[in-house]
């Protein structure tokens, strides 16, 4: 995973948070006058040790810091660690030879990424607040809004239901977004490999009750050259038939520069003017990033903020 020194992309995407029961009280965004908040939630946690998920694949992607940025915008810095990632490898040419050296890192280290998450305090509407993400590998938005669900969801708080009796109730968060990027225009820049996904059919075993069905999958590429509105055509005619034969799942990765890609999901009802997907955006910094940050770069938080005022 190679990252640039002075450069990141960034997805813009709206968070909205609400109580789990309709006369809950919402808590706000920043803290204030020493009422209960998002931000007060996210910090307990952080002490706490508590705002870590552990991933599927081993990974730890864990809250480390939570601050404050230009225009009272709320930051919080991710790490995304592999324990049992191997050491990384360095090259270098002497005497016309290409030679190799394996990094070394101590038993009790793992390799770490972060990623900043910057969260305007303006609410955009009620309850929902703009932010911009820094794009990381592996490290998703719905990955970092699962480690602030689980934070909020133990930051119970009290409430007075209809009798006027004390109940406790939580926050809950979701988020959408911001789609802007054409997926027509996209193409242009090349197809890497369309996907087809379905539930495994294994009735033919009867053996329900006892084995979980998983999924078929089918990964395929194009070998013509089509122009963007050919390939656009052709792509939403396939994701009908392949429906309409049980593949329900049908995406497309994209190249999006810079040795990246996306996956892009096309729903069975979506129209060719219709497919839009978050957009990267890049920006630079003077700052000297490292793959890794241990505290919330100031910059990376000014330049976000610019980003989301646009």
């Amino acid at each position: 995973m190679f990252f640039d020194k002075h450069s990141r992309f960034i997805r813009r995407y709206l968070l909205t948070f609400r109580p789990r029961h309709d006369l809950g009280a919402t808590l706000p965004l920043l803290k204030d006058d020493g009422a209960l908040s998002i931000e007060e939630a996210l910090e307990e946690a952080v002490a706490a040790g508590k705002a870590e998920i552990i991933q599927p694949n081993g990974d730890v992607v864990s809250l480390v810091k939570v601050g404050r940025g230009a225009e009272k915008s709320l930051v919080l810095l991710f790490h995304r660690d592999r324990p049992d990632a191997p050491d990384p490898t360095y090259r270098r040419y002497e005497n016309g030879a290409r030679k190799l050296r394996n990094g070394q890192k101590d038993d009790n280290e793992e390799q770490t990424y972060s990623a900043h998450l910057i969260l305007m305090a303006e609410p955009l509407a009620a309850n929902k607040y703009r932010s911009a993400l820094e794009e990381i590998p592996g490290l998703s938005f719905s990955t970092i809004v699962q480690v602030i669900r689980e934070v909020l969801t133990a930051f119970v708080y009290e409430y007075k239901d209809k009798r006027g009796e004390v109940q406790q109730t939580y926050t809950c968060v979701r988020y959408e977004g911001i789609k802007s990027a054409n997926f027509e225009e996209a193409l242009a820049k090349g197809v890497l490999n369309i996907k087809l996904s379905r539930r495994t059919d294994v009735t033919f075993l009867d053996a329900e009750g006892i084995i979980e069905p998983g999924r078929d999958t089918a990964t395929l590429k194009i070998k013509a050259d089509l122009d963007a509105p050919s390939l656009m055509e052709k792509l939403l005619f396939w994701k009908q038939k392949a429906a309409d034969n049980g593949w329900h799942e049908f995406s497309v990765d994209i190249d999006a520069g810079h040795n990246r890609q996306r996956t892009i999901k096309l729903e069975r009802t979506d129209e060719a003017k219709e497919v839009l997907f978050v957009r990267s955006e890049q920006i630079t910094v003077d700052t000297t990033l490292a793959a890794a940050e241990v505290d919330i770069v100031p910059e990376m938080v000014t330049k976000c903020i610019e980003l989301l005022k646009t």
